[in-house]
Formats: structure tokens, C-alpha cells, sequence
């Protein structure tokens, strides 16, 4: 986790939260859960604490800010825009 103090590129060890409008508990649960299991198919895991071993979501996350994986949207595929490669897990 991290937290980033605006004009100051150092990690300090925190989180951040996220923002689901309109969801219920249950529901953002359900949306993280998937989140996570999304990230473990493609092999961001998390490698220490509570979820040690499975999907980590945050770091698939910073992997889509760093432009290591593309994400694109799921009608964009079906009409055949963009490439169609088949998204490779991170280096181990």
C-alpha cells in the first residue's frame, strides 16, 4: 500500500481508498472480490499479509497506471477494435 503526498515521489507505507457510488456493502464486496480474482488470473498476487497468495488488485491497478497491462472494454473487443493479444503475467 501507499500513499503519495502531492510534489513528493516517495512511497510512505499507507492506502488509499476507493470510491463505489451507489453500491451497497455486499455489493462492493462482490465488485472487489472479482477485482482480486481478475488480478490472480493474471498473476498479480499478493506476496505477504492476510491475503498472502491471492489476486491483489491494488497491484494490478499500478500495473494499468504504469502501462503494463491495457484494459479494454469488453463491446471495443467484440467489434474487433484493437489488438486481441493475450495479456502476459508480470515477471516473477
Amino acid at each position: 500500500m501507499y500513499q503519495v503526498t502531492p510534489g513528493d515521489n516517495s512511497v510512505r507505507g499507507s492506502t488509499y481508498g476507493l470510491y463505489f457510488a451507489g453500491l451497497s456493502v455486499e455489493e462492493i464486496r462482490a465488485t472487489l472480490a472479482r477485482a482480486n480474482a481478475v488480478a490472480g488470473e493474471l498473476g498479480y498476487i499478493s506476496r505477504s499479509g492476510p491475503s498472502s497468495g491471492r489476486g491483489n488488485a491494488a497491484a494490478l491497478l499500478m500495473a494499468i497506471a504504469n502501462g503494463e497491462v491495457t484494459v479494454m472494454r469488453k463491446d471495443q473487443q467484440d467489434m474487433g477494435q484493437g489488438d486481441n493479444r493475450t495479456l502476459s503475467t508480470p515477471a516473477a
